[in-house]
């Protein structure tokens, strides 16, 4: 899961939604248990204010909005398919296992409750309101039934949350305590061979971990100072990377209202009467939609120095190209921290 978490924060920080997180796009190589994140065949560089296709992503690992038919979801989509197959892992099923689209909200329910109005709002503020039983949240430590640590519990918990933007950003996921164990001097494979190497950071991660202040967190004690050292002179952003996981909606309504405002003033321009105004309004139009207003607003990589797009992707990142790892087989371990 470790792995993972990383490869979806480094596509997410390109802009890139793979909106088809499952067990069987997750590839693990039995003999080094490297991970690989493959099938990118539903992947989008996801634009604001440009509306997707709601129905995308293997249903028991589909995100509520969703199911919801939201249009303009985020990044957010993907936390939501790790934690399922997360949960799944440690649970030997599947968590939400619904056999259609209402079936799958339902099930949803069963274990998050009945979301409320707000939590509708904010996973899809279009959607019209529908009347659901009342339920209530059932206890994550009775969903698990001893299956599960405590913080495995946590960590899937912080990833299944309504709100999109609730949902916990993969690479802070890195530092969570479930993940410790991992930064041991001496951690090794169940079988006693060495971990895959995860913490051969690229420099844009590098960047990122040092302005959120994770770098003691994410890096081993160890190997803190050789990362550093690794790293030297390389120019830090001074402001943190643009959120993939914030709601869209308020940044639209924000900007709805300023082309409101642009065009109650031209019109006011218009009835003044005023000379020159139709030569002024040719050089400078007045956008007719907010789509014309915004443009292309494609959710920027973390940058931070003239290279901070230029690193290459690290190997927990990448689709496995063929014939380069033959023993990689669909994703099945009762170890999922790596």
């Amino acid at each position: 899961m470790y792995q993972v978490s990383r490869a979806l924060a480094y596509i997410h920080s390109c802009g890139i939604c793979h909106r088809d997180i499952k067990p069987q796009n997750l590839l693990l190589n039995t003999k080094s248990h490297d991970v690989k994140l493959c099938d990118f065949g539903s992947a989008k560089i996801l634009i604001r204010v440009e509306p997707n296709g709601a129905y995308i992503c293997s249903r028991y690992y589909r995100a509520p909005e969703l199911v919801f038919e939201a249009t303009e979801y985020t990044c957010a989509i993907d936390i939501w398919s790790l934690g399922c197959v997360m949960a799944e892992l440690l649970l030997g099923k599947p968590l939400f296992p619904g056999d259609s689209g209402v079936d799958q909200l339902i099930e949803i329910i069963k274990i998050l409750g009945t979301p409320t109005k707000e939590q509708i709002q904010a996973m899809n503020p279009n959607h019209q309101s529908f009347k659901f039983p009342q339920i209530k949240p059932h206890p994550w430590a009775k969903v698990f039934r001893n299956k599960a640590p405590p913080d495995a519990i946590d960590l899937v918990s912080k990833f299944l949350h309504y709100e999109p933007h609730l949902r916990l950003d993969p690479f802070e996921a890195l530092a969570h305590p479930f993940f410790d164990e991992l930064r041991e001097p001496n951690a090794r494979l169940p079988n006693g061979k060495p971990l895959p190497n995860l913490f051969n950071w690229t420099e844009v991660e590098f960047k990122r971990m040092e302005v959120v202040g994770l770098t003691k967190k994410l890096c081993p004690p160890h190997l803190v100072k050789a990362i550093r050292d690794k790293f030297k002179g390389v120019q830090l952003p001074t402001a943190p990377p643009v959120n993939p996981y914030a709601s869209p909606y308020p940044h639209i309504i924000a900007q709805m209202a300023a082309l409101a405002q642009q065009q109650a003033a031209q019109q006011a321009m218009g009835n003044s009467g005023a000379a020159g105004i139709g030569s002024a309004a040719a050089s400078n139009p007045m956008p007719s939609s907010a789509a014309s207003l915004l443009g292309p607003m494609v959710i920027p990589p973390f940058q931070g120095g003239a290279n901070a797009g230029a690193a290459a992707p690290n190997p927990s990142a990448g689709s496995a190209a063929a014939g380069s790892q033959p023993n990689y087989a669909a994703a099945n371990t009762k170890t999922p921290n790596a």
